[in-house]
């Protein structure tokens, strides 16, 4: 496919010059795997598929896709992504299904701008302030945040902590302040203290149980729940499986051993059956 230029309108003709799209277009582009958007000057913006069939007819002032966020490189679901429209110019935008059918009413602001997260669209609503709504428009929460981003970690990592069921933000305000928001009930589990979230190396496909409260070059530890294990920043925490226990000694001590971390003074403390103590 070849866009052309005929008459300061553009068209799409293929290699043997034949007409695919007659030349009447301001613009045509690629808009997702498996259609094409078309401005039309005068009656907006529209879709066709690949073959060029009418997918939507032109009659949007603006047609816009949101693709699933990029994480460390790489797409959660490469496949799944958001259209939207815009009525007019100073309207705000609303879901469609890839026919032109309404999913929500227009309470949406610029695309470019939003994250999605499961069903849970982070809206930019001002300069620096997101609002987390329902793709129907509904405020799911009081807060509003400045930054939204996951909680830090390995792909594997990651990609668990994003798994319905298993959704876990780090939501950031005013102050660049972040705290841990569970996608489940829409809440924050801990204060707005922190740095950033991140989760301890592992080995294998053991769950995650540990998340770490970042503040300075110290780490805290909690549970997914929320729960704080101690009120001591650790300077390092490996996880016992990620642990190298030359001849089993750590193990036969502690034989419930879950975490190992260090201070930076360089103290050793354990974390076993949800109880942080010193090593002797």
């Amino acid at each position: 496919m070849y866009r052309v230029r005929h008459q300061g309108l553009l068209g799409c003709i293929n290699e043997k010059n034949e007409q695919l799209l007659p030349f009447q277009f301001e613009g045509i582009s690629r808009l997702t795997l498996e259609y094409y958007r078309v401005i039309h000057p005068t009656q907006g913006a529209g879709l066709y598929d690949l073959d060029f069939n009418v997918v939507v007819p032109c009659q949007y002032q603006s047609l816009k896709v949101i693709t699933p966020p990029q994480i460390n490189g790489w797409y959660l679901n490469s496949k799944k992504y958001n259209l939207l429209k815009q009525e007019r110019g100073d309207s705000l935008y609303a879901f469609i299904d890839a026919q032109g059918n309404a999913l929500s009413p227009a309470a949406f602001h610029d695309p470019e701008k939003i994250r999605i997260w499961g069903e849970v669209v982070f809206d930019v609503v001002a300069a620096g302030q997101w609002v987390a709504k329902s793709k129907s428009g509904d405020v799911l929460m009081r807060d509003t945040f400045t930054e939204v981003s996951v909680v830090r970690g390995s792909r594997d990592n990651i990609q668990a902590l994003l798994q319905k069921g298993n959704t876990y933000l780090t939501v950031c305000q005013s102050s660049r302040q972040c705290a841990l928001l569970d996608m489940q009930v829409m809440k924050t589990l801990t204060p707005y203290q922190f740095d950033y979230f991140t989760t301890p190396a592992s080995r294998g496909d053991n769950p995650i149980q540990l998340v770490l409260g970042v503040k300075g070059n110290q780490s805290f530890l909690f549970r997914l729940d929320g729960t704080q294990l101690s009120d001591i920043g650790f300077a390092e925490v490996r996880l016992s499986s990620n642990y190298s226990d030359d001849g089993g000694e750590l193990r036969r001590k502690y034989p419930t051993v879950e975490a190992i971390m260090k201070t930076s003074d360089g103290q050793q403390y354990i974390l076993a059956d949800d109880k942080v103590q010193a090593m002797e």
